[in-house]
Formats: C-alpha cells, structure tokens, sequence
C-alpha cells in the first residue's frame, strides 16, 4: 500500500505500514492502570495483624503485596492507615514486653 503523494513514513521510504493508524482513546483520570487488590475487609483483618505484632514487611508478605503496596493502600484509605498504625498504649506494651524479655536475658529479635 503506498503512502498518499508527497507522505514519509518514520524511516524515509514512501511505504506506509500495513496496519492502520489508531487513534489513541482517551482514558478517564480514576481508571488508568492496573485495578486495586484492595478489599474493604482488610482493613479489619490488619487491625488484627497490628494487634498481634506484626510489622509492615510482615503484613505486605501475608497479603501477598510488596511493602510499597501497603504503602500505597494506607496513603489511599485512611481506615486502613488507622488499623496499621499502631496506638500509644500499643507502643508501650510493646516496650514493656521488649523490657521484660530484656531482663530475662534474651536479646531483643523483633517482635
């Protein structure tokens, strides 16, 4: 198929390429990329991981999602910000227990 008189194509001939030229559609803002594995459900389920000690790295491997993901789904959803991140009485807890294994004589391994 030749090109209409006097058009080029990229690489200087007067072919043009067997296939024809689409026009690219214009995708909505909020439906660009891949959809969310986020659920709704996770975000009382992470309260209960919190609740049992589990850091950020430990969470992202149970939900099967990288740790830049979890990122991402606390930045975007506030309730599941809130379940992940851990309450002043839940520090200290945390910083008694690490204490109390401390004077046991165990070295401190995470939680």
């Amino acid at each position: 198929m030749r090109a209409p008189s006097g058009a080029m194509c990229r690489a200087g001939c007067a072919e043009q390429a067997s296939f024809p030229l689409v026009k690219a559609r214009k995708v909505p803002e909020n439906k660009r990329g891949r959809p969310t594995d986020y659920r709704e459900e996770y975000c009382e389920q992470a309260y209960k991981l919190a609740l049992l000690g589990l850091t950020d790295v430990e969470m992202a491997w149970f939900y099967d999602i990288s740790i830049e993901t979890l990122a991402a789904w606390a930045w975007e959803h506030e309730a599941f910000f809130s379940a992940i991140t851990p309450t002043p009485e839940q520090r200290s807890a945390h910083a008694e227990k690490i204490a109390a294994r401390c004077r046991k004589g165990a070295r401190y391994a995470g939680p």
